[in-house]
């Protein structure tokens, strides 16, 4: 479990989206076949956003799940990650913004 502000950008064509909220967040993360290959999945929700939009932001939540593999007595591990924000934009609706990430990471986990 974690609380704590948060920064984003999101950039267009047409416009930059800059996203600044409070939010709580709870990870679970588990082994699958070994200690080397975990899975994890994140949830979070923002009480209190603030967007440089005209329309103003409204609920912020979003979260994460994936997979990691940490190779034994190798510097690097990989990640791979599926994640989805959504949020309500008055007098627009909803943004909703998907992302696949595949991460190598060099150094502590």
């Amino acid at each position: 479990m974690s609380v704590g502000p948060f920064v984003r950008a999101y950039v267009t064509d047409s416009v930059t989206e800059r996203w600044v909220f409070w939010q709580a967040r709870a990870r679970v993360e588990a082994p699958i076949v070994t200690a080397s290959l975990t899975s994890y999945v994140e949830l979070w929700r923002a009480f209190s956003s603030d967007v440089n939009l005209l329309a103003g932001a409204g609920r912020v939540q979003g979260g994460e799940a994936g997979v990691v593999y940490r190779p034994p007595q190798r510097p690097f591990w990989l990640r791979l990650s599926y994640r989805l924000d959504d949020a309500a934009v008055r007098a627009r609706g909803s943004e909703t913004l998907e992302a696949i990430s595949l991460a190598i990471m060099v150094g502590g986990s």
